[in-house]
């Protein structure tokens, strides 16, 4: 059977045009932002501060942004980052110790 890790950290990039309002607070996670040089938040990223979310579970991750006035199509960049176990002590491996993956 195939070990699934916990997710550790989730990171969520907002398309151009969106503007982040506000974010939930969520127990058990640390929340930071990136923001732009006019002071507008480009990103949120959420980072476990106990055991992340652990397989067959789920977490949600609130907020509110503000849609552009115009209609438009957007894409939003969201990555969770999972903890995982080097199978080999060759220098590839050495220093990894997360993986990324687009949710």
């Amino acid at each position: 059977m195939k070990k699934i890790n916990p997710t550790l950290k989730i990171v969520l990039k907002a398309p151009k045009g969106i503007e982040f309002e506000s974010y939930e607070p969520v127990a058990g996670w640390k929340t930071t932002t990136q923001k732009d040089a006019n002071g507008k938040v480009t990103s949120v990223t959420w980072t476990a501060t106990k055991g992340g979310i652990q397989p067959g579970q789920f977490q949600a991750f609130n907020f509110i942004a503000k849609n552009p006035a115009k209609e438009t199509t957007l894409a939003w960049n969201a990555t969770n980052i999972i903890k995982i176990r080097a199978l080999s002590n060759g220098p590839a491996m050495k220093n990894r110790k997360h993986h990324t993956q687009p949710l």
